[in-house]
């Protein structure tokens, strides 16, 4: 490796090109970037600082008969908005001398180049170019290339009388120059981005995959199978997710084991898991198996790209299949099912079953997902789709009925709901707070006996006992003896209907009944034959939807894992305050049950699996409670004291109440700070009074 410390416009100058490889992200510096390069480029123009060290780039050398290429490995954001701002300096010019001199040094070297001194990845290239050559550009035009380029000339047109000293102030910007030899680009790119932070995870793979390969396959692989990836699923967050689903649905699991430790992998720490997914199963001629893995990913994303549904899908053009997908993702908001319909999806067309069979397995995971939903279960988490593909392939043949006993294995708050559970989460007063707004849409829709319905998007949920009683409503309850059950049951199944208008209606019950007889909506238009609306009509109702449900979201009989005991599952969000005087029974981290009594032992265990997951972040998620007092380097000042680590110490002499808010924020903070989710995986339970 060289290093040299020298200009930007000198690492340009002389018979040089540099290119933007295609693994590279694209040009995205924003505004606020901009404004600090101007900054910098000001304190210069004062006179303040012979120069300014503006960064590192590392670059690999190509030499040919006519030019020098340098392959930007690192630092192109900086190198492409020192360029614009060059640019912005020779359009407001009028001198022709500063002009030339501009262009010459950082644009094109018109003596030498037949190309422009930079050339852009493929996705700003065209943009770029058009820029450099000065054609115009529409008012739409969104390219962070162009965006930059007219707010550097925005600013800098302040300067329209002094801009020889913006060109000169530009020339003092110095850079690290790092040119690779024998060194492994990947690995110096890694210890440039070890923490993660500039680059994406995405882009890291896509960098992994690509960077020590030959330029000409680099291009050859990109334009093949990486483009088309990023076009078929529209923008970088639904890639994000796409490959954290693809890992899970490959490796048929959540977790991997790192350094010691099993932790849950999530999109914001997904590099290192991938990397050791691919060093497993790719071996070989890294060209070959680098194109064999992106062909396999661009197989899955073809699929995946089928799960992508907005409020313009045409539903009547789907076919059958695709309008289970459309239920499960789009109007269930399914968030980790697609990683259980890529594994189905491969097998259907590998003929390990037919299509009639794949339509009954989504029915199935529609089922799962609602009556999760009701029930509040953990059954649409990426953990649940892992245990669901493992317990698939560990008992074939595949068929429906090993996928019904595959989905059905979960315990405690991953199982699938039974009938009894399901109904009587249906019919309980809070029904509509537990499914929110959409969710009890979508139920009430499937619940329609009508063909001809409102397109899905126009259709609203409207309570029938309003929840801001009028005058009419208060006196007519209150002759009912039914005014005190006004809160208990407003937020009832049988008291809510559809209905094409967005408005909440308080109108009296005689007038809504009129205004229901037209509704498109049959349950809806069928009200309009009671002649009273109280809470003994809700609760009749909503037994008679609640059965109903039964038959649309189904659990085979020989699946039903009997209700013996009621058991309440209780999560961190649960009053803590009812704990008191309670034992424990259970707890659940991660989807792995427990028994345990005592309040200190959970919080013990909890304590323990943090701390073992990521030392550093338990540290911080720790300081943050602001609690002085809770942790030590000494066990003499705790009357309870249990070692976290050597010399690390913590009071755990509490009551329920105390230990389980400790928890909380502890996995709150944790969760922030590690960009993870696993509150939603803890629960317990009591032991029977």
């Amino acid at each position: 490796m060289e290093v040299s410390y020298t200009s930007l416009e000198n690492f340009l100058a002389g018979k040089k090109i540099c290119t933007i490889p295609v693994y590279q992200r694209n040009y995205d510096w924003k505004k606020s970037h901009c404004e600090q390069l101007l900054a910098d480029l000001e304190e210069l123009i004062k006179n303040t600082k012979p120069e300014h060290f503006i960064g590192t780039v590392v670059y690999q050398e190509n030499k040919t008969n006519d030019f020098t290429e340098q392959i930007i490995i690192d630092g192109q954001q900086r190198i492409t908005s020192v360029i614009l701002l060059a640019k912005a300096v020779y359009d407001l010019s009028k001198e022709e001398q500063l002009r030339d001199q501009t262009y010459q040094a950082f644009i094109k070297n018109t003596k030498y180049d037949t190309e422009f001194k930079l050339r852009p990845s493929k996705f700003d290239r065209e943009t770029f170019r058009k820029l450099m050559d000065n054609e115009t550009f529409d008012d739409m035009e969104t390219s962070f290339i162009y965006l930059n380029y007219k707010f550097f000339k925005e600013k800098l047109s302040a300067y329209k009388d002094k801009l020889s000293t913006v060109r000169n102030a530009i020339t003092k910007f110095q850079i690290a120059a790092l040119k690779l030899g024998n060194e492994n680009p990947q690995e110096i790119f890694e210890s440039l981005n070890s923490t993660g932070k500039e680059l994406t995870e995405t882009e890291l793979i896509r960098n992994y995959l690509l960077m020590d390969l030959k330029p000409e396959v680099q291009e050859n692989l990109y334009q093949k199978y990486w483009l088309p990836i990023e076009r078929m699923l529209k923008n970088s967050e639904t890639v994000d997710t796409f490959l954290f689903q693809y890992l899970v649905s490959k490796r048929k699991s959540i977790t991997d084991m790192q350094d010691t430790k099993n932790i849950h992998i999530s999109k914001n720490e997904l590099y290192s898991t991938f990397k050791k997914y691919f060093r497993k199963n790719y071996n070989g001629d890294k060209a070959e198996q680098v194109e064999k893995f992106l062909s396999d990913l661009k197989h899955y994303a073809e699929f995946y790209s089928r799960l992508i549904f907005n409020d313009s899908t045409d539903f009547e053009n789907l076919s059958a299949l695709e309008k289970k997908f459309y239920e499960l993702v789009y109007l269930l908001d399914s968030k980790s099912m697609p990683i259980v319909l890529m594994d189905l999806n491969n097998k259907y067309e590998n003929k390990i079953f037919d299509g009639e069979t794949f339509l009954k397995m989504v029915d199935a995971l529609i089922s799962l997902t609602f009556r999760a939903k009701v029930c509040k279960a953990s059954a649409d988490n990426a953990q649940t789709a892992g245990n669901i593909l493992d317990r698939l392939d560990k008992n074939p043949p595949i068929d429906i009925d090993s996928f019904w006993k595959a989905i059905t294995a979960g315990n405690g708050k991953y199982n699938f709901p039974n009938d009894e559970q399901f109904k009587t989460a249906l019919t309980s007063p809070e029904i509509y707070l537990t499914l929110k707004g959409d969710t009890c849409k979508y139920l009430l829709y499937k619940l329609e006996k009508t063909s001809n319905l409102p397109h899905y998007k126009n259709i609203y949920v409207d309570y029938v006992m309003p929840k801001k009683l009028s005058k009419n409503w208060s006196d007519y309850l209150s002759s009912k003896n039914d005014l005190d059950n006004h809160d208990a049951y407003l937020n009832s199944l049988g008291n809510l209907v559809l209905t094409a208008d967005k408005t909440r209606n308080n109108a009296a019950f005689s007038e809504k009944r009129v205004n229901f007889a037209t509704s498109n909506f049959y349950y809806t238009r069928s009200l309009s034959n009671s002649a009273d609306w109280t809470s003994k009509q809700i609760r009749h109702r909503a037994e008679i939807l609640a059965g109903l449900a039964l038959k649309i979201w189904l659990l085979p009989e020989e699946y039903q894992i009997p209700t013996e005991t009621e058991i309440s599952i209780y999560t961190l969000d649960s009053n803590f305050k009812i704990f008191t005087g309670k034992k424990l029974s259970t707890i659940s981290i991660f989807g792995k049950e427990k028994p345990m009594r005592k309040w200190r032992d959970f919080l013990r265990e909890m304590i323990t699996q943090l701390y073992n997951l990521d030392k550093e972040i338990f540290r911080q998620a720790a300081n943050n409670l602001n609690r002085a007092t809770l942790f030590d380097t000494e066990p003499k000042k705790f009357e309870t004291p249990f070692e976290i680590d050597k010399n690390y110490y913590m009071e755990i002499h509490f009551r329920a109440s105390e230990c389980l808010n400790i928890i909380k924020n502890l996995v709150e903070n944790f969760d922030r700070l590690g960009g993870t989710d696993f509150k939603s995986e803890i629960w317990f339970t009591l032991e029977n009074s």
